[in-house]
């Protein structure tokens, strides 16, 4: 993205500093490594640089018409550091230092593969894998083998799973196509962690996906949503008109993705027994909405603080003149919020323990009850960059943004905000791709 912008970096500088951590919010001391990527604000493109990286956008007025936050550590869940000081920096320009994909070694008869999980570079690499038909296995702990760690959520791809001659020669050259680093088992028994024949190591299916559009449905979501599946990870996924839901054979598919709008209505009795059947349902932002208080479903909205309690109520008098600033106390035009998030679970695979997410709109839920799990919660104090009316941004805390409700042999997955806006939030695709990928049936 840098390349694409002019923008100038360096790698293979080794020293101290202090600087702002973006994600503590705090001046701390930290070391510079030599694959750390430094970025020079003296240089022609310093303007585009400031705003791409500040960690606080400046409004000279809050009524604004777009997002007011974007600061790129936030969206690509990277750890950094600015400066105010000077720092000596070499070999300004491109060269990025990168390990070389195992893919072009010469690797022989490996009893299995390992590849990283956590960019939608790799769901990616996945995508392709499973449209060659080549089965591929997901570690839920943390493992090692051969002397190197690996996080949960990594790709295996073991040979006896997978009956092909060519097994090597496929797998290898879809890692080098993608640029993913493989790394070759020579059994099948871990150092630290769950074996590969354990329960604990799971089959990823190739799902058949069906995304629900047109009437009642935001056009703008389904095109994130279809634009991530066909252009960015390149997997098959069949679109249906919401109006023609009721005579969808849901049987065929395996996934259904509701995407943000204002439906009518959901059959929410359909939908219960396709999910209790295995069926995972996808359903995103206001079409949450369209679930509360149906009976199979736990997804509940939190009240808002103060609500009415009986007693009587002052008015709140406004001035005519001011109403276009009353009316964005009630907004929230694009803010950045942090969440704790739960990373042992497969919708959090691949990231750290906590999670950027970039709120369009006040809602927030109650924490999930039993059978269910709050995968990514807001405290009160996770509000991070971007404007928030006054008047509901003590809403915005103590609740669920990201859940997963298990129903029979199903679930239902809930994302609050959209982890695919406008094709750039590059940690909301990782998190999209384990909602399609990952999540699969309760465990047993």
């Amino acid at each position: 993205m840098l390349d694409r912008n002019l923008i100038q970096y360096s790698f293979g500088t080794k020293a101290t500093a202090t600087g702002y951590d973006y994600f503590s919010a705090q001046t701390e001391s930290f070391d510079i490594k030599a694959n750390d990527m430094v970025i020079s604000t003296a240089q022609p493109k310093s303007v585009l640089l400031n705003v791409l990286f500040e960690p606080k956008t400046f409004m000279a007025d809050s009524s604004t018409y777009d997002i007011t936050a974007w600061s790129l550590p936030y969206i690509y869940g990277l750890r950094s550091y600015g400066l105010t000081a000077p720092l000596k920096v070499n070999n300004v320009g491109k060269g990025v230092i990168a390990a070389t994909p195992a893919s072009t070694q010469k690797s022989v008869q490996a009893y299995a593969y390992v590849s990283g999980w956590q960019s939608a570079e790799d769901a990616r690499f996945l995508a392709a894998l499973l449209k060659k038909n080549i089965r591929v296995r997901v570690s839920e702990d943390p493992f090692a083998s051969g002397g190197k760690q690996f996080n949960a959520g990594s790709l295996i791809i073991t040979r006896a799973g997978n009956n092909k001659t060519d097994f090597d020669q496929t797998v290898r050259q879809t890692a080098l196509q993608f640029k993913r680093e493989l790394t070759p088992l020579s059994t099948g028994l871990m150092d630290k962690g769950s074996d590969i024949g354990s329960k604990e190591v799971h089959v990823i299916s190739k799902p058949r996906i069906l995304l629900l559009s047109d009437e009642g449905t935001s056009y703008e979501a389904v095109g994130e949503i279809w634009y991530y599946f066909e252009q960015q990870i390149n997997y098959p996924v069949t679109l249906a008109r919401y109006q023609e839901l009721s005579r969808v054979k849901l049987t065929d598919y395996d996934i259904l993705i509701v995407p943000d709008g204002n439906y009518p209505s959901l059959p929410a009795d359909k939908l219960d027994a396709w999910v209790r059947d295995g069926g995972k349902l996808i359903v995103m932002q206001n079409a949450i909405n369209q679930l509360v208080n149906k009976k199979a479903f736990a997804i509940r909205p939190k009240a808002d603080k103060g609500a009415d309690d009986g007693k009587a109520q002052t008015p709140d008098i406004k001035i005519y003149s001011e109403r276009a600033h009353e009316a964005i106390k009630l907004t929230v035009p694009g803010a950045i919020y942090k969440l704790k998030l739960d990373n042992t679970h497969p919708l959090g695979y691949g990231l750290p323990d906590f999670y950027y997410t970039l709120k369009l709109d006040d809602h927030i839920y109650n924490y999930l009850g039993s059978g269910s799990w709050n995968i990514g919660t807001i405290k009160k104090d996770g509000y991070v960059a971007g404007f928030v009316g006054e008047d509901i941004k003590q809403k915005i805390s103590d609740g669920l943004l990201l859940g997963v409700q298990y129903l029979g042999n199903g679930a239902v997955v809930y994302l609050v905000d959209d982890p695919l806006f406008r094709g750039f939030w590059e940690n909301g695709k990782l998190l999209f791709s384990n909602a399609v990928f990952m999540v699969g049936p309760p465990a047993p």
